[in-house]
């Protein structure tokens, strides 16, 4: 099974953000995702891991993606991701 597991951040005194993914197939890391910006929002930096590590695959997959984010979570428990 592979798992992602994301977060994001954004420092307002710096105006400076990130994101990190890690992809696991396994139980083995396969790929580590990251990046920052500048000008950017911390929702952007959340939703931006996910979609980043999503991106990595080719063909559809089964994973399942972990997020402390309540704007990830509720995004995609709401069905507000479009397919």
């Amino acid at each position: 099974m592979i798992k992602i597991y994301t977060d994001g951040s954004y420092k307002p005194s710096t105006n400076q953000g990130g994101y990190a993914s890690i992809i696991i197939n396994d139980d083995k890391i396969v790929k580590i995702l990251q990046q920052g910006y500048i000008n950017t929002t911390n929702n952007r930096m959340e939703i931006m891991g996910v979609l980043k590590a999503l991106e990595f695959f080719k063909t559809p997959q089964d994973i399942i993606i972990y997020s402390d984010s309540s704007y990830v979570v509720s995004s995609m428990s709401n069905n507000y991701v479009q397919r």
